[in-house]
């Protein structure tokens, strides 16, 4: 029998993935990957690999460089997943954070930040003060009657 210690799960726009970490019955430690694409609306692809801790290691070290080798070459649009996206939108609306603070935080375009606002129903408003034209004031004095 095995036991389940940790689960994360990864949502994404076509797949889903499934990370464990399970506790064998003979005392042994593996981490499971679970993936699940999405083909169409009620049809799904699932595959499932096993890793021992052991070959862990390496096979994170060889990701690592896939993943520095593939931003190189191929830049891609970032996908935000649901946890970042009510991240992003409660440091907006709760944080009062910029969105020119955000992009640098999130590592993304205003526009894209504004994009998910947009989806969410979220009105987007600037935080800072006009500093083009300093108000007037107009003080009236009364005038002395001799």
């Amino acid at each position: 029998m095995q036991e389940i210690l940790k689960s994360e799960i990864i949502n994404t726009e076509k797949s889903r993935y499934n990370l464990e970490l399970i506790k064998a019955a003979n005392g042994l430690f593996y981490v499971s990957i679970g993936q699940s694409i999405f083909v169409h609306q009620l049809d799904t692809i699932e595959s499932n690999i096993r890793i021992r801790p052991s070959d862990l290691d390496e096979i994170i070290q060889i990701l690592v460089s896939y993943q520095s080798e593939i931003r190189k070459n191929h830049p891609r649009k970032r996908v935000f997943t649901d946890f970042r996206k009510k991240e992003l939108i409660n440091k907006y609306l709760n944080k009062c954070l910029e969105i020119e603070t955000l992009a640098v935080q999130f590592d993304c375009s205003v526009n894209e930040i504004k994009q998910i606002f947009f989806e969410n129903n979220i009105a987007v408003t600037s935080n800072s003060i006009a500093k083009d034209k300093p108000v007037r004031r107009r003080f009236w004095r009364r005038k002395r009657s001799e």
